[in-house]
């Protein structure tokens, strides 16, 4: 289910934001389970939240810093996003646009995980390329069919023309957007409650 925070990044990022059902633990396929004569994707893990970028395996909740921000490549442009509603506006968020990707970083519970309130982790992770694909190899122009296969319906969503499916694990969600039965958008959010 989508979080004030959830939709506040969604909202910087230009992604519409639309209601969320909750979601009953969703398929995946890193391989598959077979019931009968059926191939079943495996449920989601920690690995389906990652991507990698310059040979460099991110993550969501990853520890951000300069370091990491240098080896990502040569970012395009680096903003403070705004603030988060809840919690009288102490969680932060900054943007971080690369040619091929872009990252949200947030301070996101620094109080509950009793971390410095400036340690930042990776909340989103927006992938613009199809040259970056997720853990179960899918990418921005993949076809509807191959994302069923590899991670099964999930949440399915439609708003006018733009159809989602939506996989959450944890307190995260893995977002596709979904243009004539295509990808064209893949969000990797962390909701900040895990």
């Amino acid at each position: 289910m989508l979080t004030k925070v959830m939709i506040a990044v969604l909202m910087a990022s230009g992604l519409p934001c639309l209601a969320v059902k909750a979601a009953e633990p969703a398929p995946s396929d890193l391989g598959s389970i077979t019931v009968g004569q059926t191939a079943l994707p495996l449920p989601l893990n920690s690995r389906d939240f990652s991507v990698t970028i310059n040979q460099l395996r991110v993550a969501l909740m990853e520890p951000w810093d300069a370091q990491l921000a240098d080896r990502l490549g040569i970012m395009d442009s680096s903003n403070y996003a705004g603030s988060s509603p809840e919690e009288g506006g102490g969680y932060k968020f900054y943007r971080h646009r690369y040619e091929h990707f872009t990252l949200y970083t947030s301070n996101l519970d620094w109080d509950k995980q009793q971390r410095d309130i400036d340690s930042y982790r990776i909340a989103q992770i927006t992938l613009h390329s199809p040259e970056l694909i997720t853990a179960r190899g899918i990418h921005i122009g993949s076809p509807e069919q191959a994302l069923l296969h590899a991670y099964g319906a999930g949440v399915h969503e439609r708003y006018q023309d733009i159809q989602r499916r939506c996989y959450h694990y944890h307190g995260m969600e893995l977002v596709f957007t979904l243009q004539q039965k295509d990808v064209s958008g893949i969000a990797l959010v962390w909701s900040g409650q895990h």
